[in-house]
C-alpha cells in the first residue's frame, strides 16, 4: 500500500481515485487507526489536504439534502459531483461549504440528478 502511495504522489492516481483506493482498502482489510497513522505519514500534505477536503464536502452535501453519508457518496458519485469537485478543486475549495454544496448541486442536476 506505501507504494502506492508513492505512485500517487506521481500522479499517477488522481486525489480522488486514490481516495476511493484507501477508503476500498481500510473496509477490506478492517484495518485499525494504527494502519491510517502509519499511512498518513507517507502521504504528501497537498493530497491529504485534497482528500480531507472531498471528505468533509460530502457530509456537509448529506446534511444539506437531508441524506445518509452513503446516499450522498452514492449520489455524487453516479451524477460526476465528486468528479467535478475534485476537478475544480482549485477553486471549490476557496469557496464556503454553502457555496461548494450548491455548486455540485447544480452540477449533478446537469448530469441528470434529480436533488435540486
Amino acid at each position: 500500500l506505501l507504494t502506492k502511495c508513492a505512485i500517487s504522489q506521481k500522479k499517477f492516481f488522481s486525489a480522488l481515485q486514490f481516495g476511493r483506493f484507501f477508503a476500498f482498502y481500510l473496509h477490506i482489510c478492517k484495518k485499525s487507526s494504527t494502519f491510517a497513522t502509519e499511512f498518513a505519514k507517507h502521504m504528501s500534505k497537498t493530497l491529504k489536504d485534497r482528500l480531507d477536503y472531498l471528505i468533509a464536502l460530502v457530509s456537509e452535501f448529506a446534511a444539506t439534502h437531508h441524506l445518509s453519508l452513503q446516499q450522498a457518496y452514492l449520489y455524487l458519485q453516479q451524477y460526476k459531483g465528486l468528479d467535478f469537485a475534485d476537478e475544480f478543486y482549485d477553486v471549490e475549495h476557496t469557496l464556503s461549504f454553502d457555496q461548494a454544496v450548491e455548486d455540485i448541486t447544480m452540477y449533478c442536476k446537469r448530469m441528470g440528478g434529480s436533488i435540486a
